[in-house]
């Protein structure tokens, strides 16, 4: 059986013979072929256009031509030995960047599993998501019987330090340990536009996921309703467009690092979420008080043209099972040009 992202949750059916896919309101007026191809990326327009004919794919039952338009609750039927060259294409991706995340290996013991996630690999399955580390974790027994397990979590885009469990055991011990605030030190490393007022400080703003100005849901500031946030910071360079910073995350809030740093003024290079549009806008919200309390820096500059961001889960340190632990995971190309170039 093909493992697909959540993301393809309309696959109603999939067997070695068929699969059943339901067309959303999404979807709807969209050519056949390029519905097609959302799912089986390895396919031309010729092949489905071929696939077509011999009624190796379906619409409602039926033969259609490659130039139909699908409508909304269409049930689009697939046959044939395609899957085996799915099956094979998904199964080579997975094992090449499964070798490649052990191959950068950064610890590993009979409880503990730590990875250098590269930026743009998702840690769970999700909106979007076609290859997540989990979907690899038979990829990543190194010996063991189980897969490993997740215990916490870092965004797609950020790189550096992943911990996972090796057995049931250690993710419980683990999972409470994230839970915990200060239980676990936790390191970032992120480029950031502007240069705070401060060396070195903390950012205490209590924060909750909200809608702003009626766009998609973010992390922000909520003096009410806003769970503790602890982010201590120390600035290592700087200059007037930007600075580099590394932060130690005490409580483990959703962006945590992301929001605090564009809250106070100091928005991370290349974050097209908490971006300087959200910094000014949430910024514009405080009171004189507030704006006292939390910002750090009144002007982030804007920098044209960068859409990677520069977050880097550096550094992670802990104790379990008698052992300390501290692993720190090297900076990708990227991030070390991006600091050569500004610096």
């Amino acid at each position: 059986m093909i493992k697909t992202s959540e993301s393809y949750n309309r696959i109603q059916i999939m067997q070695k013979e068929k699969v059943i896919l339901t067309v959303t309101e999404d979807d709807n007026n969209k050519k056949i072929d390029r519905f097609i191809k959302k799912f089986f990326q390895h396919l031309s327009f010729s092949e489905v256009a071929k696939m077509l004919r011999k009624g190796d794919i379906k619409v409602n039952g039926k033969r259609q031509k490659v130039s139909y338009l699908l409508q909304t609750k269409d049930v689009v039927q697939i046959y044939g030995k395609m899957y085996e060259k799915q099956e094979k294409i998904l199964t080579v991706q997975n094992q090449v960047l499964a070798k490649k995340l052990i191959d950068n290996l950064l610890y590993t013991d009979e409880n503990i599993l730590v990875l250098n996630k590269p930026p743009g690999l998702a840690v769970q399955g999700g909106n979007k998501v076609k290859i997540s580390v989990d979907d690899l974790g038979e990829l990543l027994t190194l010996g063991l019987k189980n897969k490993p397990k997740l215990v916490h979590r870092i965004d797609r885009d950020t790189s550096g330090v992943l911990i996972m469990a090796r057995n049931d055991e250690a993710a419980r011990i683990l999972c409470k340990m994230f839970q915990e605030p200060g239980t676990i030190k936790k390191y970032y490393l992120a480029l950031c536009n502007g240069s705070p007022n401060k060396q070195q400080g903390t950012i205490s703003i209590p924060l909750a996921k909200v809608k702003l100005d009626g766009n998609q849901e973010l992390m922000s500031y909520c003096p009410d309703t806003g769970d503790t946030a602890i982010t201590h910071y120390k600035v290592l360079q700087s200059n007037q467009e930007v600075s580099l910073i590394q932060f130690n995350i005490v409580t483990g809030r959703t962006h945590q690092v992301r929001a605090h740093a564009a809250i106070s003024g100091i928005p991370i290079v290349g974050d097209l979420k908490y971006d300087q549009e959200y910094s000014e806008y949430v910024m514009s919200l405080l009171t004189p008080k507030e704006r006292q309390l939390f910002i750090l820096n009144n002007s982030p500059s804007k920098l044209p043209g960068e859409k990677q961001l520069y977050l880097h889960s550096e550094l992670i340190e802990l104790d379990i099972y008698g052992k300390n632990i501290s692993v720190r995971a090297p900076v990708p190309y990227a991030f070390a040009d991006a600091i050569e170039k500004y610096f």
